[in-house]
């Protein structure tokens, strides 16, 4: 994934899920086919705004996204509907069950969700 798709990511991402309890939110992104340097991100949401990181922040992950880049940049793109990725076993989402069912809701230029 370069550092276009980060800043698309990042837009992408609705300020939601934050509750009066939870302002920090953080995903940690693994993309097994990609090499060593490009394997890794994560996306701090805290209070609304998300950044894309290239090192882990620190913190506690609360949603862990294993994908293979190009169905997940297809999806992101709008191009190939979630359920096809999570079906295909092309991208798995773990966390609190409210949160990844929530997850592929945040991308506002992706098709029919859930």
């Amino acid at each position: 994934m370069d550092a276009t798709s980060g800043l698309r990511i990042r837009r992408a991402v609705r300020a939601l899920l934050l509750t009066p309890d939870r302002h920090v939110l953080l995903v940690r992104f693994e993309f097994p086919d990609e090499p060593a340097g490009d394997r890794w991100y994560w996306m701090l949401i805290e209070d609304g705004e998300a950044e894309l990181c290239r090192t882990d922040p620190g913190g506690d992950v609360v949603l862990d996204v294993r994908a293979a880049s190009e169905p997940f940049v297809d999806w992101h793109r709008g191009a190939r509907e979630w359920r096809s990725l999570v079906g295909a076993g092309e991208v798995t989402v773990r966390g609190p069950r409210a949160l990844v069912r929530a997850f592929p809701h945040w991308n506002t230029g992706a098709k029919a969700l859930a």
